[in-house]
């Protein structure tokens, strides 16, 4: 059944979520006025509420959507609208909420929901309100741990991510903790229970992790990581019908700076995916990434070109390596072809290029694809995008992005578009 929303949904929730943080802050910050009684000048917890942050972010975003496959178009405005405030310090204590309204702006020209069989294409971001954050976080001398809902990203987010970019974010419940071992070493661990996809859909998971990361030299690093999931139930098109596994890698990455200002860049990491707690048998497959380049320049003025390969190895076409949590839009292509691994596994070859141009940062990727096994031709794909440091006037941290995949493969041509605000307070 397809829900019709009015675009004055989301100017009524704004103004309801805004009457009830300014309520929220005018209750916390009322004795601000009041006569101090206290002599003695060490924080209390009241002084910590009351000393807190607000934080906003207001996302709305152009989308526009071509593929061969489907007769109509997808044409619409998103938009999301998070509202949070954040503690002060408490010897170590902090405490944190966020609320969260995604909607879209306009008539409905788009499928939000995969499960719907649509004319037009799937562009994921549903109207959607509730609680984004929630957690309490304390940090001593050596130690962090992080308790409630939260954001989890993993690193480069190849296995682990928020996927930010979808107007409704991955959210996870559970605790994070990390600490030091040294001047150069650090860990972190956690256990989570829950998941909030990007549909707003809440879901009971396993997700466990544990990593170990070292600084060697200036600008090196080696991590090895271990993690540990059992999704919901339902295998899509992944070959597996319990899709529980478990993954082990280790990653080398870093520069080696020149004498004339520049850093050649070299990524070097390998991974194993096996099946954990009852997953089918059949999930048994490789990871793989080699890849360098070259940055010139200094600071947020240099420029950066490299090339890399990645694998998503097939167990002899039968499983392909999936990474359910990861951003899905930093790897494989803005384009989303590749959502879920062909069973026949997935070897990508890239080329990035990133240049700024005064206030601008342009950048761009393409794409050639191929299956694990057999070495099937599975498309190309070229991504543009640019980055606009708005003017000062409309905050300190607005930006303007624009982005455009294509990909084409025989029978199935993909052109997508994406104009966006981001504006943080």
């Amino acid at each position: 059944m397809t829900t019709t929303v009015a675009g004055s949904t989301l100017t009524r929730h704004i103004h309801r979520m805004g009457m009830a943080l300014w309520l929220a802050a005018t209750s916390l910050s009322a004795s601000a006025d009041e006569p101090a009684l206290r002599l003695d000048t060490h924080p209390t917890f009241a002084d910590a509420l009351r000393n807190g942050r607000f934080e906003a972010q207001v996302r709305p975003r152009l989308n526009r959507i071509h593929e061969a496959r489907k007769p109509e178009r997808a044409d619409a405005v998103t938009a999301r609208v998070i509202a949070g405030w954040k503690s002060a310090p408490f010897h170590g204590l902090r405490l944190a909420a966020e609320l969260i309204h995604s909607d879209r702006i306009g008539p409905r020209r788009f499928n939000d929901n995969p499960r719907e069989v649509s004319p037009y294409p799937l562009l994921p971001d549903p109207r959607f309100s509730g609680i984004n954050q929630a957690w309490v976080d304390w940090s001593g001398e050596f130690a962090n741990i992080r308790i409630g809902r939260q954001r989890l990203r993993l690193d480069n987010e190849r296995f682990v991510s928020d996927n930010d970019f979808r107007q409704v974010p991955q959210m996870f419940t559970g605790a994070a903790l990390r600490g030091r071992l040294g001047a150069e070493a650090e860990w972190r661990a956690g256990r989570f229970t829950r998941l909030r996809g990007t549909r707003g859909v809440e879901s009971d998971i396993k997700l466990s992790f544990a990593q170990a990361a070292w600084n060697p030299a200036p600008g090196q690093a080696l991590l090895g990581y271990l993690m540990w999931y059992e999704p919901p139930p339902g295998g899509g098109q992944t070959g597996a019908t319990n899709n529980a596994h478990r993954v082990a890698g280790a990653r080398w990455q870093g520069q080696v700076k020149t004498s004339g200002g520049g850093s050649w860049l070299y990524h070097l990491e390998a991974a194993r995916q096996s099946a954990h707690a009852g997953g089918d048998s059949v999930i048994s497959a490789d990871y793989l990434r080699v890849g360098g380049g070259w940055a010139a320049g200094a600071a947020r003025g240099e420029w950066v070109v490299r090339l890399d390969h990645e694998v998503k190895g097939s167990n002899t076409g039968r499983y392909g390596l999936q990474t359910p949590l990861t951003d899905l839009y930093a790897y494989n292509g803005w384009a989303l072809q590749f959502v879920t691994t062909p069973r026949e596994g997935l070897r990508d070859t890239w080329i990035t290029v990133k240049k700024p141009l005064g206030p601008v940062d342009v950048f761009g990727e393409v794409h050639r694809f191929r299956a694990d096994a057999g070495g099937a031709n599975l498309g190309r794909e070229l991504d543009l995008g640019l980055i606009w440091r708005v003017p000062a006037w409309l905050g300190d941290d607005a930006r303007l992005i624009a982005q455009t995949a294509r990909y084409r493969q025989p029978g199935n041509d993909v052109t997508k578009l994406w104009v966006a605000l981001d504006w943080r307070y």
